[in-house]
């Protein structure tokens, strides 16, 4: 898929972020579809930071971010 938006904006999600999670999830059943994987990825996504990006045209993104090394973080194309 290409994407081609003039501007991306990219912020934080601070509320709502199990509600979220829990939606996405459950809207692609064939990616996530066992119900214990989903319950507990919606329970542990609390404390963590959210990312989202608007690409216009109502496309956006969730991404759940987690610190897994030291680099800094950077968007891959």
């Amino acid at each position: 898929m290409t994407i081609k938006a003039d501007v991306i904006r990219v912020y934080e999600i601070f509320e709502n972020k199990a509600e979220l999670c829990n939606h996405v999830l459950r809207s692609l059943p064939a990616w996530f579809g066992i119900e214990s994987a989903i319950v507990d990825y919606v329970n542990d996504i609390a404390p963590m930071p959210m990312l989202a990006a608007d690409f216009g045209d109502n496309l956006k993104v969730a991404l759940r971010t987690e610190m897994i090394s030291s680099e800094p973080p950077r968007l891959i194309n």
